[in-house]
């Protein structure tokens, strides 16, 4: 009886410890695991500085070549893609512990100097043939400003044709590896490269040659649009209310502002508004130039009003505040806190009163009048009448 007890007691002392011997195993296997992550992680940690050296040399290398091979490049986008590649090396250097201050300046003096020398070099390595990189409008100077590339030194010729003739011509050398030239534009205008449409009619074309080597450039139409042949107006007219006692309100004709627009027009429209005086014509396309304008209100062939002469430059007036080159710009009033051209400052009688616009090139010298902006006005006869006459095309 005994002896079976002492077996009982052993069999449960054996099922109490298993679990404890099973726990022990558990815990060992999450150590080895724990162990195993710790050994891989320590090992990516101690490869990612090589890779960062590696990745920042080798974006260097790339940088080198592109400028080597493209030699006019956009320069802030390629520091930025520069000191990219610098931050990446010396980075890895820092987490590998042995980046200092002396250190830093060195890899980077490297690092600006082996950019250089690529870009460089391929202006030192590469023929002597002058290329055109870009044609714009200098406006103060009023000059055709033509961007070339090229070895240090080199003699070109800069042409400007149209329709395949020479127009202007200048000749000098390439400074380091570029050279801006500026050719005036009253030496190579002819004659405006769009039609009113907006449609290209006719193109200029920079030739740049060196030596036997040459290169063209065909210049943006809408650079060359220094001809304004249309100056035209539309006109809005402004009603006074009064009091008329019994009779109630009255109104009458009491001043009109004026709207006009320069550029190239279609000179062989002549009726340019509808039978109330509305405007309903195309306008004309605007020019980026330089022009006087002597504007008069004309009724028969008398002076009714003048306005002071206006001056543009590449499309913008001084003296008032409006862009021909944008559309459309009031004139001033009669007086200098409206815009309203009062009655009495030019109105005569009912009749037909015409807008002439002078206009004076400044690039060719050529000038041009506009007299088709013409209108009927009523106001005498409105004064006396509740429907009031609109204005009608003369």
């Amino acid at each position: 009886m005994s002896g079976l007890l002492e077996r009982s007691k052993k069999d449960a002392g054996n099922a109490m410890n298993q679990p404890e011997e099973g726990k022990e195993e558990a815990m060992n296997s999450n150590q080895e695991e724990i162990s195993s992550v710790q050994e891989s992680s320590s090992e990516s940690l101690q490869g990612l500085p090589m890779g960062l050296q590696i990745g920042g040399i080798v974006g260097l290398l790339l940088v080198a070549i592109l400028l080597f091979y493209f030699k006019n490049v956009n320069y802030f986008l390629f520091a930025i893609l520069l000191f990219g590649s610098w931050g990446a090396y010396a980075a890895g250097e820092n987490m590998a512990g042995r980046l200092n201050g002396q250190k830093i300046g060195a890899t980077l003096v490297v690092w600006i100097l082996v950019a250089v020398g690529a870009n460089g070099a391929s202006f030192l390595i590469g023929t002597s043939k002058v290329t055109v990189g870009g044609v714009s409008i200098d406006g103060t100077n009023d000059a055709l400003a033509v961007k070339l590339y090229g070895t240090s030194g080199t003699d070109f010729t800069v042409d400007v044709l149209f329709g395949g003739e020479e127009r202007c011509s200048v000749t000098d050398a390439i400074a380091i590896d570029t050279k801006t030239v500026n050719l005036p534009l009253s030496d190579c205008f002819v004659d405006n490269s769009q039609n009113y449409l907006g449609e290209n009619a006719s193109f200029y074309t920079v030739r740049a040659t060196s030596g036997e080597n040459i290169d063209e450039w065909v210049v943006e139409p809408r650079l060359m649009n220094h001809q304004a042949n249309a100056g035209l107006v539309k006109i809005t007219e402004v009603m006074k209310s009064e009091d008329n006692g019994d009779d109630g309100l009255k109104q009458t004709n009491d001043a009109m502002t004026v709207e006009l627009a320069v550029g190239i027009g279609d000179e062989s429209v002549v009726n340019i508004y509808n039978n109330t005086g509305y405007f309903t014509a195309r306008a004309p396309l605007t020019i980026n130039t330089d022009y006087t304008l002597n504007i008069k209100i004309l009724f028969g062939s008398n002076t009714a009003y003048s306005y002071s002469a206006i001056n543009v430059n590449n499309g913008l007036s001084t003296g008032i505040v409006g862009d021909f080159s944008m559309g459309w710009v009031t004139l001033p009033g009669s007086s200098a806190t409206s815009s309203d051209l009062t009655r009495n400052a030019f109105y005569q009688e009912d009749g037909c009163y015409t807008f002439e616009v002078t206009i004076v090139n400044e690039i060719t010298g050529q000038t041009v009048v506009d007299d088709r902006s013409s209108l009927e006005l009523f106001w005498e006869e409105n004064d006396n009448r509740d429907d009031k006459k609109k204005p009608q095309p003369c």
